[in-house]
């Protein structure tokens, strides 16, 4: 097997991103690839001295990197654990960045089906980072919270969230937090737009409740993602309101 590229890399997934829409669905081998991949994501690395550990740990921190489950299983499906595996790091560290930049492209409805159908909401082991990655980084790795359905449901009302457009991810540097005043645009969110959050592997801090006492409005929930991220959800959205301190 040729070594991968990340220009040969974009091309076999673009193309079958188009076979499993058009197939409306995967083959067996293929399924069985989706299906080791989540098991992987939900165990985590296999001990140092187990069969292949170097090469599934590899594997397992390249699907780290990619934004959503939909591209998980793409990725298992156009190239595996053999293709990964080999890949030089360059690649390794380039493409996920490509193909996150990418999903516009490669997504479809029946990834998003096979998504849920194999890995569900996901419930995964978070890849190791150290102190500079989290740091550095601008997002917070893949969810390890679990999501089984409609009987855990999101308030039915309105999920009221406020983000933070922060026009640098390193001007603060040391020293404790004070209180943040929340500027920018408001937007509606659908409860699909959320579970799109969720699955995203684009949240870049704490996720926080407040409670209002119901003083005058109704507790909320604050969601930090990044700025990638927030451009594809406001993409062609209406603007709410503006908020000023």
């Amino acid at each position: 097997m040729a070594p991968l590229s990340v220009e040969s890399a974009m091309t076999k997934l673009l193309h079958t991103s188009r076979t499993i829409q058009r197939r409306n669905g995967v083959r067996p081998p293929e399924a069985k690839r989706i299906k080791h991949a989540a098991s992987l994501l939900r165990e985590g690395s296999p001990p140092p001295d187990a069969v292949g550990a170097g090469r599934q740990t590899t594997y397992l921190h390249f699907l780290q990197k990619l934004s959503g489950n939909s591209m998980v299983v793409l990725c298992a499906v156009g190239l595996g654990l053999s293709a990964i595996a080999i890949a030089r790091e360059d690649v390794l560290l380039d493409l996920p960045h490509e193909i996150n930049s990418t999903i516009a492209a490669l997504d479809n409805p029946v990834l998003r089906r096979l998504a849920n159908e194999y890995m569900g909401v996901a419930e995964r082991t978070p890849p190791v980072r150290s102190t500079s990655d989290l740091e550095n980084s601008p997002a917070a790795g893949p969810l390890t919270a679990s999501h089984h359905g409609p009987s855990q449901n999101i308030d039915q009302d309105k999920v009221e969230r406020t983000i933070e457009q922060r026009s640098s991810s390193k001007t603060n540097t040391g020293g404790p937090k004070q209180g943040i005043g929340l500027i920018g645009d408001v937007y509606e969110l659908s409860l699909k737009d959320v579970q799109q959050i969720i699955e995203s592997h684009q949240i870049s801090g704490s996720i926080l409740l407040t409670d209002t006492y119901g003083v005058n409005t109704t507790p909320f929930v604050t969601i930090p993602i990044t700025n990638e991220l927030t451009d594809r959800l406001i993409s062609n959205r209406p603007r709410v309101s503006w908020n000023e301190p």
